[in-house]
């Protein structure tokens, strides 16, 4: 479990993602919507500023699964494939961050 603040400083305590729950899951289905929003609460679980400015670059992993959830083209710099690999990375960093 995670007992973390929002960003107004709110309490709240994570106690993990269920099966079915993980970004990996949602990637699979193409449910960008709710992809994005479980990698953005990882990187902000996770407390990593460079993590969370560099997901958010023009080519950063939060950048392109908005640009999925949207309807349009990644970057050329990425495929599927490689936006997979990503959040299949973070997931299991941030797993065993909470363990």
């Amino acid at each position: 479990m995670i007992d973390a603040k929002t960003v107004n400083e709110g309490n709240f305590n994570f106690r993990g993602l269920e099966n079915g729950h993980l970004p990996l899951s949602y990637f699979d289905h193409y449910d960008w919507a709710n992809c994005l929003h479980a990698v953005c609460l990882m990187i902000y679980l996770m407390g990593s500023k460079t993590r969370a400015f560099n997901a958010l670059a023009d080519n950063g992993l939060v950048h392109e699964l908005v640009h999925l959830n949207a309807g349009l083209n990644i970057s050329n710099e990425h495929t599927l494939v490689e936006l997979r690999k990503e959040i299949e990375n973070l997931q299991i960093k941030f797993l065993e961050t909470i363990a």
